[in-house]
């Protein structure tokens, strides 16, 4: 078994006001009902890309893998995670996410930007599992727009050339069965 450490541990930092979580600079952080020690001991902003951020607090934590996806492509920044990753002899496994469930023309574009972000991590070499996760998170079970088979199968109806994307360049796709999904589907 190997421990990582996934961006989701620190989402807070990353969402913006107003969306899943509230500025904790602000008044209204306090009435959430935040857990204060958590989230008053870790910073309110970063001041380096949040995959930095992640890997260079997975060599602080002493685990494995460092989960979390690159925000920027330049050469430069891409050269900057990958020593850092070699320094603390983590493994990266990035989140791609898409929706799988909008149709048409915004459908096809969620996937071809999804098989693209595949390629690009074939490409960037050391990547052996990436997952898979439904965004937004708006659909599951318990939403009847559209009922959940033609969500299962709308998900199905997707996969396939991002699988074949995968296997070009030699990476494992792990489907996270997020947002009430079973495994079993």
């Amino acid at each position: 078994m190997r421990l990582g450490l996934t961006n989701a541990s620190y989402q807070y930092l990353f969402g913006g006001d107003g969306e899943m979580f509230v500025d904790r600079t602000s008044g209204r952080y306090d009435w959430r009902g935040m857990a204060a020690p958590y989230f008053t001991q870790t910073p309110v902003t970063l001041d380096m890309a949040p995959e930095e951020f992640h890997i260079r607090r997975a060599t602080e934590l002493d685990v494995d893998v460092a989960h979390t996806g690159l925000s920027r492509w330049d050469d430069e920044h891409v050269a900057k995670i990958k020593s850092l990753l070699a320094e603390g002899d983590h493994e990266l496994i990035p989140a791609i996410g898409a929706d799988f469930i909008v149709r048409g023309d915004e459908g096809k574009r969620e996937m071809e930007t999804a098989e693209d972000l595949i390629r690009r991590y074939g490409d960037f070499g050391g990547i052996n599992t990436c997952k898979l996760c439904l965004v937004p998170m708006i659909y599951n079970r318990f939403r009847n727009d559209p009922p959940l088979r033609e969500q299962l199968d709308l998900i199905i109806e997707a996969l396939p050339p991002l699988v074949r994307a995968a296997e070009e360049v030699g990476i494992v796709l792990a489907w996270e069965n997020h947002l009430d999904y079973r495994a079993s589907e």
